[in-house]
């Protein structure tokens, strides 16, 4: 009688050692109850779950050699369910702690810009700004300004990578280059009036008599803006 129960009893043993060894398990991508019922078919195990709440979840695919332990986590992989060990050959599928979501596809709704750049923002890469402070030492629009203002912004400075004031003025109808002191200072007809004074930020610059700088330089400028007619021989700056 004891030999017979030994008997029983390494069978059994055996049989543990040959389910934990790798078998070759092929399950196609399917519905998740489907894939659990066909791993339970090829491996013998024992899953334990409600197949109303694996609705509409997919699995995916196992082709290979491994274990039974392996391939149900293979078809858990992804899910937001995993598994525990209830007993011998026996898993018990239940809700995981992270929920993993599946993102679906959206559709932004349309946006329409309205709005556009502040005039005085850097990034405006526009050649118009409609305010000037030249004649009127206020931020006016120049529609409203009782005198004939031209702006050249930033981006046409860059645009033309002009280094001095004499290239940028080529942009403005009604003047004229006109150097002085052999070349060597600038110099400016506007409309028929000679000027060569300048102001940045509203401080008068001195020209060549005055021992000032005599070539007006590009560098730091944000804007230049040209007052043309008889008040320009009072007021220009740049």
């Amino acid at each position: 009688m004891q030999k017979i129960l030994w008997i029983l009893g390494l069978m059994v043993v055996l049989s543990g050692i040959v389910q934990a060894q790798n078998r070759t398990i092929d399950i196609p991508a399917q519905d998740l109850p489907e894939a659990l019922h066909s791993l339970s078919n090829q491996t013998g195990i024992q899953l334990l779950f409600t197949a109303e709440n694996l609705k509409g979840i997919r699995s995916q695919a196992i082709n290979g050699s491994m274990s039974a332990e392996q391939a149900l986590a293979h078809l858990l992989q992804g899910t937001p369910y995993t598994y525990l060990v209830s007993g011998k050959d026996t898993y018990v599928i239940k809700e995981s702690g992270e929920k993993t979501t599946t993102p679906k596809s959206m559709v932004l709704p349309e946006i329409t810009v309205r709005d556009s750049t502040e005039p005085g923002s850097p990034y405006n890469t526009q050649y118009i700004r409609p305010n000037t402070s030249t004649a009127t030492k206020t931020n006016t629009p120049v529609m409203e300004t009782p005198f004939s203002v031209q702006v050249l912004p930033r981006q046409i400075l860059q645009d033309q990578q002009a280094i001095r004031l004499d290239s940028v003025l080529q942009n403005v109808s009604g003047v004229t280059h006109m150097p002085t002191n052999q070349g060597g200072s600038d110099g400016f007809v506007i409309r028929g009036f000679s000027s060569d004074t300048t102001y940045r930020n509203g401080v008068f610059m001195p020209n060549s008599l005055g021992g000032g700088t005599v070539k007006r330089e590009m560098a730091n400028i944000e804007e230049v803006q040209v007052l043309k007619g008889p008040g320009s021989t009072f007021v220009w700056p740049c």
